[in-house]
């Protein structure tokens, strides 16, 4: 199959044609970053990107937004306490410049954490790690960092409750309150952000998941607490779920009417699932087709600010292949030989549709 080589999109300076089959038209010229007329198009980066010349001009490409998608994370700058470093952070940051490319900080306030932020016991002492650690981050990247995910994933993935971390167990539902207070004082000009898991899917579950985030978020904003924005993460699984889009609009008009934005902050496709597809369907479209009506459902709210994808290449998954699905871990818009998917073109026809949306914040 006709492709899109590395030594093509070198000489051309990212700019070289490509074909990928099934639809070419759109992508042999496309970059995302060009098309959202007020809404950010960023990707998801690890520092081995930036090592592969290939991969830098892809997201210069597509990108006006950058989200480290591990360099930010507790885990990654404060391995052991008070030994804190941003290496790999402020080399993404440095390139974000570079490019002309807003830097997305995720995440600050998770439940996955190092090993002694898990096994703290006194309430005073996570409370003191928590500020600390947000105090040293956020300072760290204050004027870099546009916006930061300052909670992530409080309630457990699936269901329409709190998630029992180390934050929740000892400080309650207030360290959101907490957290966001204290990134506000570290950065008052940067947004700060709620990210959650399947706000945007069918079912009852969610559903009460919906009416769990709206109950949370009026309380915080009653309080005058500075949440910004809500981030929909957008995993999909098609085969195994699916975009609900009525009730994503409703719960969105409703986040407007509270004044906060919406970011869709990871957004890509497993094909765990896929399976249990129609034998007919064509997975490249199926999930650039997922991709647009995401963009699209949250873009008509006039709450749309931004739009993530996971990444920008695939990553194939030897465990997946092993259990007999043989597909990618993430389907995102190139392959692992970095040809152009369908997904691409889909998401390029979203963006340009969206119009501006873009909010006072």
């Amino acid at each position: 199959m006709p492709g899109w080589t590395r030594r093509g999109i070198l000489a051309g300076g990212g700019a070289a044609a490509m074909t990928f089959g099934l639809r070419a038209s759109a992508a042999d010229d496309v970059a995302l970053r060009s098309l959202g007329r007020g809404i950010r198009f960023g990707a998801a980066i690890d520092p081995e990107d930036l090592k592969d010349p290939v991969m830098r001009s892809l997201f210069q490409r597509h990108c006006s937004s950058l989200t480290p998608r591990n360099a930010l994370k507790w885990t990654g700058t404060e391995k052991q306490p008070g030994v804190i470093q941003f290496d790999d952070a402020d080399k993404i940051a440095d390139f974000a410049r570079e490019i002309g490319a807003g830097l997305y900080g995720h995440t600050l306030v998770w439940y996955r954490v190092p090993a002694w932020v898990d096994a703290i016991t006194s309430a005073d002492e996570l409370r003191a790690a928590m500020n600390r650690h947000i105090d040293a981050t956020v300072g760290h990247f204050a004027g870099r960092a546009y916006a930061w995910d300052v909670v992530n994933e409080v309630m457990d993935y699936d269901a329409a409750q709190w998630r029992p971390s180390v934050f929740y167990r000892l400080l309650g539902k207030d360290h959101v309150r907490e957290a966001f207070e204290r990134a506000h004082r570290a950065d008052p000009k940067a947004i700060l952000v709620i990210n959650e898991t399947h706000l945007e899917k069918a079912g009852a579950n969610y559903d009460a998941r919906r009416t769990m985030m709206l109950d949370l978020l009026r309380e915080l904003r009653g309080a005058g607490v500075p949440v910004h924005a809500i981030g929909l993460q957008a995993h999909f699984r098609p085969g195994f779920d699916r975009l609900d889009a009525p009730a994503l609009t409703a719960f969105l008009r409703e986040v407007g009417k509270l004044g906060m934005g919406a970011y869709i902050t990871e957004m890509d496709g497993s094909c765990r699932f896929a399976h249990r597809l129609p034998p007919t369907a064509t997975q490249g479209d199926i999930y650039g087709q997922v991709f647009a009506d995401m963009v699209r459902t949250v873009a008509a709210t006039g709450t749309l600010r931004g739009v993530t994808t996971w990444g920008l290449r695939e990553k194939f998954s030897k465990a997946e292949a092993r259990q007999g699905h043989g597909c990618r871990a993430r389907a995102l818009l190139y392959d692992e030989d970095l040809t152009p998917l369908p997904a691409l073109d889909a998401l390029a026809g979203a963006l340009r549709n969206t119009g501006s949306s873009r909010s006072k914040r």
